[in-house]
């Protein structure tokens, strides 16, 4: 039997010794050269050159000295901006749900059939699949679930194809106006009683286990994990997202923050040109989604006369379709218009690619330049407000030396029609797009 163990083990290590494991070749230092390196649209350091050392941004110039054992990377005159962050991207993985369930009615569901799962981590679900995010230029994503009322806790990290590096585990909990599961609470009245009843019931879990603590004669406190995550957003230790689209929404959530005093993201927020000086007043971060609706098609489709009535004249349904083309399109407009007015209210927003397909969100961001945004102006938006946001700033964002080597290189500046992502670099690791 030995024997046996001996022979197996030594075939083992034989064949493992001559096996090369399939990974991506790292270096711990790499000259990148030959880039023109964009801070801003009028400032670009043509035919520059960054070291890079163990994932960080060690130096940005001219004709840098070449260390030993360096890696020489060849940026072929490509424009290096730095990488984009997706504010929010959320994951079509649906929430698990516990095996075990209990009978209940409509008014009595638990928790999780009610949408309410602040206890699961979305990291836990990370599939590693972003060659979208990669050719549009993201580097790093807060990753969350599409769930109900609390959506669990999203995670911030490094887009690598393989292996994710996790720079917050636990970025708050994303909460929302949705129960799609027709039982309590799934009306809005019913939405906001319950948020009002698990911070409360948050606060007297939280005063009953310091009682506990200071005299253990009380009676014991039984361990509630929603009311354990809770108690970190009353103390402002993790924030609350909150998908709030219209103005009454906003108004709602806002409303939860003063009463419950915790930090607070707006995401979504399509009507925050309504309530602007509710939202400045607040001062609170948006995270807009790069969705936008198409303009209004010229011709009344099929689809368009399904609303309508066979016995309605000709002449009244052009009037009303010609009705609804201008409502469209005052919608489509106020929302690309939302961020110059947010960036002239000086309030902090960044860009989300929730609810928007990857493959034209770049026609998308392109169209705010026809509406008051600058190209220095959404890049601030997609690095360094996205950075201070989820307090990251000093870390990544910038090209600066000391921040995290997280990079892109496009083939013609970022923003002209034809122009592609060809290059990235996240923490030092070089990815090519074919």
């Amino acid at each position: 039997m030995k024997k046996l163990i001996f022979l197996i083990a030594s075939l083992t290590t034989l064949i493992f010794a001559q096996q090369k494991p399939i990974v991506e070749e790292i270096f711990e230092t790499v000259l990148l050269k030959n880039v023109n390196i964009v801070f801003s649209s009028d400032n670009i350091l043509k035919d520059g050159m960054v070291l890079i050392e163990d994932g960080f941004i060690k130096e940005i110039g001219k004709d840098l000295t070449l260390r030993r054992n360096s890696f020489v990377v060849d940026g072929n005159n490509y424009y290096l901006y730095p990488g984009l962050i997706d504010a929010t991207f959320l994951h079509s993985h649906k929430i698990p749900k516990p095996r075990d369930t209990v009978a209940f009615t409509p008014g009595t569901a638990p928790n999780f059939i009610a949408g309410i799962q602040p206890e699961i981590e979305s990291r836990l679900f990370i599939d590693g699949n972003f060659k979208k995010h990669h050719e549009f230029g993201f580097t790093n994503a807060l990753f969350s679930f599409d769930g109900g009322l609390i959506s669990g806790q999203p995670t911030f990290l490094d887009l690598h194809s393989k292996e994710n590096q996790i720079l917050l585990s636990h970025f708050g909990i994303l909460y929302r106006f949705k129960n799609t599961n027709r039982v309590y609470p799934s009306a809005l009245i019913g939405m906001m009683a319950k948020i009002r009843q698990l911070f409360y019931d948050a606060k007297y879990y939280g005063e009953r286990k310091e009682k506990f603590f200071r005299d253990n004669s009380q009676p014991k406190v039984e361990f509630d994990e929603t009311s354990e995550i809770l108690l970190k957003v009353l103390s402002k230790e993790i924030p609350v997202m909150f998908e709030a689209q219209t103005a009454n929404q906003i108004r709602r959530a806002l409303q939860l923050k003063k009463e419950f005093n915790f930090e607070l993201i707006l995401l979504g927020a399509d009507e925050a040109f309504k309530v602007i000086d509710e939202i400045k007043s607040a001062n609170v971060p948006l995270i807009l989604s790069l969705d936008f609706p198409q303009k209004p098609l010229d011709k009344i489709t099929t689809d368009t006369l399904k609303y309508f009535s066979k016995d309605y004249s000709s002449y009244f349904i052009k009037e009303e379709v010609s009705h609804l083309r201008k409502r469209q399109e005052e919608v489509r407009l106020n929302l690309l218009s939302n961020p110059k007015i947010l960036k002239s209210n000086n309030i902090p927003f960044t860009f989300g690619s929730f609810k928007t397909n990857l493959d034209t969100a770049k026609i998308n961001l392109r169209l705010l330049l026809k509406h008051g945004m600058s190209e220095d102006d959404l890049f601030k938006a997609l690095t360094t407000s996205a950075a201070t946001i989820f307090n990251l700033d000093g870390k990544i964002g910038k090209l600066e030396a000391g921040y995290f080597a997280n990079f892109i290189l496009t083939d013609l500046p970022f923003f002209q029609e034809k122009s592609k992502v060809k290059m990235l670099f996240i923490n030092g690791r070089k990815y090519e797009i074919e």
